[in-house]
């Protein structure tokens, strides 16, 4: 996707990560379980307009985001092994 320079200056990505250990041998993972509802909260983007939606690029979707003061507020379902985030700043 080619994105031009002002909305990147926007874009911000968060990565989230499903830390849950199945195993007691370091590095060793027989199986994954996912985790969730997340609820994320992040501080809005001085002088900027917050999204009404944020996408969920591994899981392919794409969510509902508010306000809550100063800080932009979703939920991420389910995160398996990792989900990434990716918010543009209006």
């Amino acid at each position: 996707m080619l994105v031009g320079h002002d909305r990147l200056r926007n874009l911000r990505v968060l990565h989230l990560n499903n830390r849950l250990l199945t195993s007691r041998v370091p590095g060793r993972q027989n199986e994954l379980i996912p985790i969730g509802p997340v609820r994320v909260r992040i501080r809005a983007a001085f002088g900027n307009t917050a999204p009404l939606n944020v996408d969920l690029r591994v899981s392919g979707q794409r969510i509902t985001a508010e306000m809550d003061g100063d800080e932009l507020v979703f939920e991420v379902q389910r995160v398996l092994d990792h989900e990434l985030v990716v918010i543009y700043w209006e």
